[in-house]
């Protein structure tokens, strides 16, 4: 099992000092198309031959990671639905909601400029779990690799500011409830499957750091899950980045950070020149820090040594047992051959600085 002991990661009982990993996700195989779970009612797929795809590009997306030599792996997200981007539903945006009890589809648009081609949906009623929204991703990559890896899910806080509460009539009441819906998701397929690492994907601290709930609602969803190693990567965004969010976050976001059960922080630096590296001296000492030292902005393979310099830079601030390594954020937007050669690049030159330690 994947565990924090004295602020440093083990993998399965191994203590990797600079341990690698992907965050978000990665680009899709050209026969995979479309969206791959169903939703409300229907089945846990579209058809029989999605699911096959979407097992094909999970053996695709592993092999790539394990090629590179990735201590971590994930799914990639290989069933967002992105192709179709300005379409109606997004996954981000509508997979946990569309499965949950007490929430309608559908609702009007929504009144972001960047996400006007999406709806949003509605609480109408108390948030519960209702039916299995991730087994397809865990029971998939089980069947495609005996490697640890890690289920990514949008968080409680984040899901919150999406929604439209009709029923609550408090932001806080729907993100805890949201919260213990995960919840009890987590808990059946840690029972199931047993689970490695779970990643929430969240920019709520962007916009909502000074509301203390979004901490109260991320150790919520963890309850009870105390062997699963735990991460949370707060997103500057991909190619496109965060709508209004140009200015450094970190002072903000270690403060919310540091009130939570979760062990790993997943923060972008290469994209932003290492500038907010001084920060992470006031990094908990009781917490991992996951950098981001490969740039999703940029089609440019980064070279060898610019990235081990990157690694080096963290050294002084954090030591070896308590950072891993990642992109900055998803590589899903990136053509295949330039994602696989981020992800060597990256494992390349930490296997160099870890053999310096």
């Amino acid at each position: 099992m994947l565990q924090t002991e004295a602020s440093m990661v083990k993998i399965r009982g191994r203590e990797i000092p600079l341990a690698t990993t992907m965050v978000g996700g990665y680009p899709r195989p050209h026969w995979l198309h479309g969206r791959v779970f169903g939703w409300g009612d229907g089945p846990q797929y579209t058809s029989m031959e999605q699911r096959v795809a979407y097992e094909d590009a999970l053996k695709v997306c592993v092999h790539d990671q394990a090629k590179a030599g990735l201590d971590l792996l994930s799914d990639g997200m290989q069933f967002e639905d992105s192709e179709a981007h300005g379409y109606q539903i997004d996954v981000i945006f509508h997979l946990i909601p569309e499965m949950l009890g007490g929430i309608s589809n559908f609702g009007d648009p929504n009144p972001m400029p960047q996400w006007s081609a999406y709806y949003v949906s509605e609480v109408v009623d108390k948030i519960t779990w209702k039916r299995p929204i991730f087994q397809g991703v865990v029971d998939g990559m089980k069947r495609v690799t005996g490697d640890p890896f890690k289920l990514s899910i949008v968080g409680p806080a984040q899901l919150a500011i999406m929604l439209k509460d009709l029923h609550y009539n408090d932001q806080r009441a729907v993100a805890l409830d949201l919260a213990a819906a995960l919840n009890h998701e987590l808990k059946r397929l840690h029972q199931i499957y047993g689970l490695d690492s779970v990643q929430i994907v969240d920019i709520s601290p962007h916009y909502i750091d000074k509301q203390s709930w979004q901490s109260e609602a991320n150790c919520r969803m963890f309850e009870g899950l105390d062997d699963v190693l735990k991460v949370w990567h707060v997103c500057y965004g991909r190619t496109e980045g965060q709508v209004a969010v140009f200015e450094n976050k970190v002072a903000n976001v270690l403060r919310v950070f540091a009130e939570t059960n979760i062990d790993v922080l997943m923060h972008e630096m290469a994209g932003r020149d290492y500038a907010e590296i001084a920060s992470f001296k006031r990094f908990p000492e009781d917490k991992i820090l996951c950098a981001g030292v490969i740039n999703d902005h940029e089609m440019q393979i980064e070279t060898h040594d610019e990235v081990a310099h990157g690694i080096r830079q963290l050294l002084e601030v954090i030591p070896p047992e308590r950072l891993m390594l990642a992109q900055d954020c998803g590589l899903r937007w990136v053509p295949r051959h330039i994602a696989a050669a981020k992800l060597q690049v990256m494992c390349d030159a930490a296997r160099t600085v870890r053999s310096e330690l």
